[in-house]
């Protein structure tokens, strides 16, 4: 995977940590399954849930979520109950999950699917291009 950070992430025998640049493992890999850093965060799963993890190994955002992706512009796409939405770098859901598919934000933008429909919302989870065919 990329550096971020400083960091990157690797896998060990089935699990998951990080190194430095130099190649010193910062976090002796623990976790079953991780995304790669982004914006210093590293999305590990533990015990079936999924959360996030700093450069130091500690989990910022706590493990309840169903899948998430890594951070693009502050923003992270998270599953709940089967369906996506959105939180930021604290864990607060600022897009709620109601969504069957997100992409991550660009330029304040994200695209997303709903009822195999595709359409465009802000930050706040209002559409500015309702979804289509």
């Amino acid at each position: 995977f990329n550096f971020d950070h400083g960091l990157a992430t690797v896998r060990k025998g089935g699990c998951w940590g990080y190194v430095d640049k130099a190649g010193k493992v910062i976090l002796f890999p623990q976790v079953r399954s991780a995304w790669q850093f982004s914006e210093g965060l590293m999305a590990a799963e533990t015990d079936g849930k999924w959360g996030y993890m700093d450069g130091k190994g500690n989990f910022v955002i706590e493990p309840r979520f169903d899948g998430t992706f890594p951070f693009c512009e502050g923003v992270a796409c998270v599953k709940i109950r089967g369906k996506y939405g959105h939180i930021d770098r604290t864990g607060k859901i600022i897009v709620q999950p109601k969504f069957d598919s997100v992409y991550f934000f660009k330029d304040g933008l994200a695209a997303v699917e709903l009822d195999e429909k595709m359409g465009y919302i802000d930050r706040t989870g209002r559409f500015v291009w309702k979804p289509t065919k």
